[in-house]
């Protein structure tokens, strides 16, 4: 077998591995998330995680507001369309109770990203909000985030009030200003 077909096969077992970890159990992960709550613990731990854009975020800045936690990559295909819609709804609500949060998980995952791939994803994104790191660190407070992107929006008593998962195989694959900012202005 020749080095390249050879790198070819690992890279297309890599991704088939993939495919079915992300899939995984995935309604129970759907319900996991759903009984999910913005508390004190998962504000600290939000908190603690190194900021990649912005400044950084303490706590008591996610009380009593709309918060919108979206989980990404920068080799995640349909996280750069949403990063756009995330940025239009931060513009249309800036100034009210609202805080947005992109949060990057699975970076390194099979040598798809690295830190500068990301870097570059940031300068080209610019986002008006906050980019945080380690995401694999606070997963588990949201359901166990295993599919990018996976958005989060909780009300300002910290209930969640909308939930987005790209689903394997959707048509769907990431949300929109349109549906964020619906939810959003019931939310305020």
């Amino acid at each position: 077998m020749s080095k390249y077909s050879w790198k070819k096969l690992r890279n297309t077992a890599a991704i088939a591995l993939l495919a079915g970890f992300l899939a995984g159990p995935f309604t129970d992960r759907m319900a996991q998330a759903e009984t999910t709550v913005l508390d004190a613990p998962k504000r600290e731990a939000i908190a603690a995680l190194p900021t990649l854009r912005g400044s950084g975020i303490e706590a008591q800045d996610l009380e009593n507001r709309v918060v919108v936690v979206a989980f990404f990559a920068s080799w995640c295909p349909p996280c750069n369309p949403e990063f756009d819609h995330l940025e239009a709804v931060r513009t249309k609500f800036d100034g009210e109770a609202v805080e947005i949060l992109a949060v990057n998980i699975f970076e390194s995952f099979s040598g798809l990203g690295s830190d500068a791939r990301l870097q570059s994803f940031l300068d080209l994104k610019n986002p008006g909000f906050k980019t945080l790191g380690k995401g694999e660190e606070i997963s588990a407070d949201f359901g166990t985030v295993s599919r990018i992107p996976s958005v989060f929006v909780f009300d300002r008593k910290g209930a969640l009030a909308f939930n987005f998962v790209h689903a394997e195989g959707a048509q769907k694959t990431h949300v929109e200003e349109d549906e964020l900012t619906e939810v959003i202005e019931k939310l305020l």
